[in-house]
């Protein structure tokens, strides 16, 4: 769906091709920051929580890749570095621990947008939905999408759980 992404870059949407032009320019220095925040997530896991500089780092660091992503506007990618950094948000906030599975989580979502992006500069063609698997396990280290399918199900009015439901698929559209 075409429009506009953070900043007011222009979207790209399902039926056009991506500018690579803007995309090979970026590319490099996202992969470069999604490898950085995935390795500092992984020095803080070994770390333990009393200091949290490493985690800082991993959030800065998929911030200049979200940036970066909404710059080149490709629809839908900037949506699993949402869902990164809210993820570290709950870390960091200490709503949620800082385990391996979380960390695997994060670094697999990392490595799929470089490859991902690599794969539009080799002319593979744009679509966001092969992203969707490393989105969902992000949201369900996170528990979002979880928790409101079971508050839906315990009470199919509870406005609150549609919601996130809502916003957790509307995300990867």
């Amino acid at each position: 769906v075409a429009g506009t992404a953070g900043g007011g870059a222009a979207s790209v949407g399902l039926d056009e091709a991506p500018d690579l032009s803007v995309l090979s320019w970026c590319a490099d220095e996202i992969g470069r920051s999604l490898r950085v925040a995935s390795d500092a997530l992984h020095r803080q896991l070994r770390a333990g929580p009393e200091d949290a500089s490493a985690l800082r780092a991993a959030r800065v660091a998929v911030h200049q890749a979200h940036g970066a992503l909404a710059i080149v506007g490709l629809s839908g990618v900037p949506m699993l570095t949402t869902a990164a950094e809210q993820l570290l948000d709950a870390i960091e906030r200490e709503t949620l621990p800082l385990d391996e599975a979380r960390a695997a989580a994060f670094s697999r979502a990392c490595g799929a947008i470089g490859e991902y992006l690599e794969e539009l500069l080799a002319g593979a063609a744009h679509q966001p939905l092969y992203l969707f698997p490393y989105y969902r396990d992000l949201m369900l280290a996170r528990g979002a999408f979880e928790r409101g399918l079971l508050k839906l199900l315990r009470d199919p009015a509870d406005r609150e759980a549609l919601q996130t439901l809502r916003e957790s698929v509307d995300t990867v559209l």
